[in-house]
């Protein structure tokens, strides 16, 4: 006899009650979560070319290797860390206010390290889960990103 968590072959799965999704899950490949889960097909949608997303986290680090001045980095920055919270939270890109700081978007502690982690990887760049958690503006944040990152070459922006 099965337990009831599980389905006979072919039976629809069980009615669960989900609060808080937007009308729109993007897809990306290089994110887990609800855009992978079957229950929520039909909210899921594909934003462009799937093969650019390893090209999208290359072209942060040649950006920043090409900003010209601290504030460019920053921008550039600042745009990534919009693009991932808009992904993680659902939401538009343009619905994410660079003045307002993470946790206002839901940004919680495993999407800190989230964030922590690819900024390590991609941005060469060291900051700690309690900057991207704290008060601290969504610029501010991306401010002290490129600031730290080994990528931006600090002869170019000295000058700022």
């Amino acid at each position: 006899m099965r337990g009831s968590a599980t389905n006979a072959p072919g039976a629809p799965p069980p009615a669960q009650v989900v609060l808080g999704l937007g009308d729109r899950i993007e897809h990306n490949e290089s994110n887990g979560g609800f855009s992978r889960d079957k229950k929520f097909a039909l909210r899921v949608v594909k934003v462009g070319n799937q093969a650019g997303h390893g090209e999208a986290k290359e072209l942060v680090g040649a950006l920043l290797a090409n900003a010209a001045s601290t504030a460019e980095a920053a921008a550039v920055m600042e745009e990534n860390i919009k693009e991932l919270v808009a992904v993680a939270m659902g939401v538009a890109l343009d619905e994410i206010d660079a003045q307002r700081p993470l946790y206002d978007y839901g940004v919680d502690s495993l999407q800190a390290v989230e964030i922590r982690n690819r900024a390590l990887k991609n941005m060469r760049s060291e900051i700690s889960v309690f900057d991207i958690l704290s008060a601290m503006p969504l610029a501010d944040v991306a401010a002290k990103i490129a600031a730290k990152s080994q990528l931006v070459n600090v002869d170019s922006c000295e000058d700022d």
